[in-house]
C-alpha cells in the first residue's frame, strides 16, 4: 500500500449533527456492544486519567483517555475526553470536549478522528436507556 492509498476522514461536531442519528438507533448501538461486551468479543484496558490540575492548579483541567477493540467492527479506537469546568463561564466553550480516533484493527491505518462531544452524550444517554430496559423492570 502506498501512503498516498491512506485516507481517513474527519468529522466536525456540525458533521456528526448532520447524520441525524435517531436516539433509538443509538440505543440499539450501545445495546449491541454491551452484549458484545457481554460475551468477551472485546477488548478494554483501564482508563488513564492526566490530573492537569495536579501540577498547575491555575488550570482546572483533566483529561481521561480510553481505548478499545471491538471484534465485530475489527476496529480499534480511543477517545480523548478533557475537562475544565469554568470553560463556559470563561470562554463559552463546552466545559468537556472530546475527540475519537479510529483505527482498522488489521493493519491499524488510521479511518478517523471525530469531535465527539454529541456522542458522548448521547452514548451516556443511551447507557442509561439500555440498563433500565435490561433490569430495571419491576
Amino acid at each position: 500500500m502506498e501512503y498516498s492509498q491512506i485516507f481517513f476522514r474527519y468529522l466536525s461536531e456540525n458533521d456528526v449533527a448532520k447524520v441525524l442519528l435517531s436516539m433509538e438507533r443509538v440505543i440499539e448501538i450501545v445495546e449491541k456492544v454491551y452484549k458484545e461486551h457481554g460475551n468477551g468479543d472485546y477488548i478494554m484496558p483501564a482508563k488513564s486519567f492526566l490530573p492537569i490540575y495536579a501540577l498547575d492548579e491555575s488550570m482546572k483541567t483533566s483529561a481521561c483517555i480510553m481505548s478499545g477493540y471491538l471484534k465485530s467492527y475489527s476496529m480499534t479506537g480511543i477517545k480523548w475526553i478533557g475537562e475544565n469546568f469554568t470553560n463556559y463561564k470563561k470562554l463559552r466553550i463546552p466545559n468537556i470536549s472530546s475527540t475519537v480516533l479510529l483505527n482498522d484493527a488489521n493493519n491499524f491505518v488510521l479511518k478517523g478522528i471525530i469531535q465527539s462531544n454529541w456522542i458522548t452524550a448521547a452514548r451516556t444517554g443511551a447507557a442509561s436507556a439500555v440498563g433500565i430496559r435490561l433490569v430495571g423492570h419491576a
